[in-house]
Formats: structure tokens, C-alpha cells, sequence
């Protein structure tokens, strides 16, 4: 992804007040000794673009940002972009805080689908058990409705796609 970064200071007149740059050691080639610059990405519509806005990427965030969030995944992306939007975490806290949530993309009843081991469970409860050959129906949007109902889960809209966090 190309970036782009502007001085920031109004009364200087530098004969270039900014630069394309993308990666880290192009932008500490390309700045000089300047340090006020306003960073933006040029794609304004892709799910890192989004995340660089959202943590307001400055120049001494910078390094981590390519180090560590450019590389991320594409669901990786979207959890980073809620915990940092819906929760307010700060870019420095974000990655640990990533470790401790699930995302899927999918409606929370995909998420209970596909996170849940219901089936696990009534195996082994009905193992030894005249009910063994039962048929069981698992109410999955009801289990998904108590879990967004109680807060244990959130489902979310981000650059088109819908996902569902813990």
C-alpha cells in the first residue's frame, strides 16, 4: 500500500511539502530533518487504510504500524479496527488485547456455529444413554440471541463485510 505524508507546519516552505513513501525505510529516507508530518494511505477505501485512520498512525507510531499491523490478516484487520473503535484500545495495547477475542466473518448465528462444540457435548451426555439415538435440535439463533442479548458477543459492519466478535 502507498502512503503519503505532508509537512505539517504551516510556516515552513520546503520546496517539497510532501512525499509518497511504503515502507518505513522510505519514509526515514524521505523525510529529512523535518518531524510534523500528517501521514495519510492514498487507497482511502481498503480494510488497512480504514485501520491506519482509526489508530491515527502519526510518525512516531509509524514503525510499529508497518511492523506490526500491515502484516495482518484480513479478519485481523477488522478486529483491530473494532477493538480500537468500539473499545477504545489504544494502538500500543491493541495486539495483546487481539489474542483474548475470537472473530469470525458471519452473523452472530454463524459464530455460534461455528465456535460452539454443542455437538461435543450432547455426545458425550447422551453417550451411555437410552437417548442416545434422540434426535436433538440445537436452537442455535436462540443461543446467538442470548449471547448478543448478554453482551458476550457484538456483531459488526466493517468496509462491507459483516463480523461477529466475543
Amino acid at each position: 500500500m502507498m502512503y503519503s505524508a505532508q509537512v505539517n507546519t504551516l510556516t515552513t516552505l520546503e520546496e517539497h511539502n510532501f512525499f509518497y513513501f511504503s515502507n518505513f525505510q522510505s519514509f526515514e529516507t524521505l523525510k529529512g530533518e523535518l518531524v510534523n508530518y500528517k501521514l495519510s494511505t492514498i487507497d482511502k477505501q481498503s480494510d488497512l487504510a480504514k485501520l491506519f485512520t482509526q489508530l491515527n498512525v502519526t510518525t512516531e507510531t509509524l514503525e510499529t504500524w508497518f511492523d506490526d499491523f500491515e502484516p495482518l490478516t484480513e479478519l485481523d484487520i477488522a478486529k483491530a479496527w473494532y477493538l480500537s473503535n468500539y473499545l477504545n484500545i489504544a494502538m500500543e495495547n491493541i495486539l495483546d488485547e487481539m489474542e483474548n477475542h475470537t472473530l469470525i466473518e458471519g452473523s452472530a448465528i454463524d459464530y455460534v456455529k461455528e465456535t460452539s462444540n454443542y455437538l461435543d457435548l450432547l455426545d458425550v451426555l447422551l453417550e451411555d444413554s437410552p437417548l442416545s439415538n434422540a434426535y436433538v435440535r440445537i436452537d442455535y439463533e436462540a443461543i446467538a440471541h442470548d449471547l448478543e442479548c448478554g453482551g458476550d458477543i457484538s456483531t459488526f459492519e466493517f468496509n462491507g463485510s459483516t463480523y461477529t466478535i466475543d
